[in-house]
């Protein structure tokens, strides 16, 4: 039996579209994998970023909120240099020509007040 030509090249092309159609489910198969795969990461970053402000925000909560009049800052400054001895300190250029003990007086006194 001779087989014809056309019969050959209709054999011939079914396996190659048997073989074409494998290529392209495996070529299907890997691209969905890796959009799996890219949307996980996605979504595990996204959780985690959820997590840590959710963390940052039970931290601020548990964080003990200060009173807005003990609040420090220039405020406190300025009702330390109402005191008299604390404001010649500062008016002073050198402390070189005081003495050593009016230095630790003047230190202690300063601890004092900063406690």
């Amino acid at each position: 039996m001779c087989i014809s030509i056309n019969d050959r090249f209709t054999e011939y092309f079914v396996i190659f579209l048997l073989q074409a159609r494998k290529l392209e489910d495996h070529k299907q198969k890997y691209e969905r994998l890796f959009r799996e795969r890219d949307l996980k990461e996605r979504q595990e970053k996204a959780k985690k970023v959820r997590e840590e402000h959710v963390k940052a925000a039970r931290e601020q909560e548990d964080r003990p909120s200060m009173p807005e009049d003990d609040e420090p800052g220039m405020g406190d400054f300025f009702k330390m240099m109402n005191d008299p001895d604390i404001a010649a300190a500062f008016q002073v250029n050198s402390l070189s020509h005081c003495s050593r003990d009016e230095i630790r007086q003047l230190n202690k006194y300063l601890e004092i007040i900063l406690i």
